[in-house]
């Protein structure tokens, strides 16, 4: 749904890439190096949205749990844009970042 959004208000993630695919989603953790050219290309890292049988969902194996983090990260940066853009918006809870 964040990603339907997302395109609707010509919105773009910093550092991430949804990969809907129903029930096997994705998002794609893109690591920028500072220190290299924007037309340099960038290493990213796909993180799964969805329990894999693998391994344990909090095992090295599982990218679920870095998938979570990284989709609430997605919630916050699309919440405060949200928030910028209609003064009368204020989501109901503080973020923290880890």
């Amino acid at each position: 749904m964040f990603a339907i959004i997302a395109e609707k208000v010509n919105f773009e993630f910093d550092g991430y890439k949804l990969h809907p695919m129903g029930s096997i989603s994705k998002i794609e953790e893109i690591q920028k190096d500072p220190t290299r050219p924007s037309s340099a290309p960038t290493k990213s890292k796909m993180l799964d949205l969805f329990y894999s049988p693998n391994g344990s969902v909090f095992s090295k194996k599982s990218q679920f749990d870095a998938g979570l983090v990284a989709f609430l990260e997605c919630v916050r940066q699309i919440g405060e844009f949200a928030e910028a853009h209609d003064a009368s918006l204020r989501l109901p809870y503080k973020y923290f970042c880890v």
